[in-house]
């Protein structure tokens, strides 16, 4: 499945946003449970957990757009708060833009729109797999019901919170050979959920995982 000359990398991304009203609890969790198991399987990883702003982000997804060749493989794993705001301007049909939400404590949340980051991904040749346990995709004004100790992986869009522009051409496509895969906690009518173990998507996966690892 893996051969051994593909440069496997990973970049971690588990945010709890400490000392907020939108403190989480199990997403450094996630990360560490994820990083684990790569490492394990000789993955190249990096991880973040306690804070990265959208710049850094983007700036590590150019470096493996331009260092990463045809046959590598690029994982990147999101846990962490998912957010939507209306937009007149957004292209989906019920005119709401979906973001993940990035953490810098002098800073606090910073957005970044889903699309770009889609955008940015898919300009990194070879293998991607894409890893979220967030409220990635919208549909997060649902109304669910779960025990108290299960909070969503959702915060309502604070108008004060910057929005991130990356410098990105998004009508020009990626002139790379490119495969993504990506496994989401919930699609556009569901919410995810994080416990003090961690967040129930990451916990299944790294279950199904460790029963199928041999």
């Amino acid at each position: 499945f893996c051969y051994f000359w593909r440069v496997k990398r990973a970049i971690i991304v588990g945010l709890n946003y400490p000392g907020t009203e939108y403190e989480l609890s199990g997403c450094v969790k996630d990360a560490q449970a994820l990083e684990a198991r790569m490492k394990a399987a000789k993955v190249h990883t990096e991880i973040y957990t306690e804070s990265i702003t959208p710049g850094e982000l983007f700036d590590i997804l150019a470096d493996a757009a331009a260092s990463q060749k045809k046959g590598d493989i690029f994982y990147f794993t999101f846990s962490g708060h998912g957010t939507q705001w209306f937009s007149n301007k957004s292209k989906e049909q019920d005119l709401q833009e979906e973001g993940v939400c990035l953490w810098d404590r002098p800073n606090g949340i910073m957005v970044i729109r889903d699309d770009d980051l889609r955008k940015a991904l898919q300009r990194i040749p070879g293998t991607v797999i894409v890893i979220f346990d967030s409220c990635f995709s919208g549909g997060m004004d649902r109304v669910i019901y779960a025990p108290i100790t299960n909070p969503r992986k959702f915060v309502p869009f604070n108008e004060k919170w910057k929005i991130y522009e990356p410098a990105i051409d998004r009508s020009t496509p990626s002139p790379f050979s490119h495969r993504s895969y990506y496994l989401l906690a919930c699609d556009e009518s569901q919410v995810s959920y994080d416990t003090t173990g961690g967040g129930l998507f990451t916990v299944a996966l790294c279950r199904a995982y460790d029963k199928g690892a041999n």
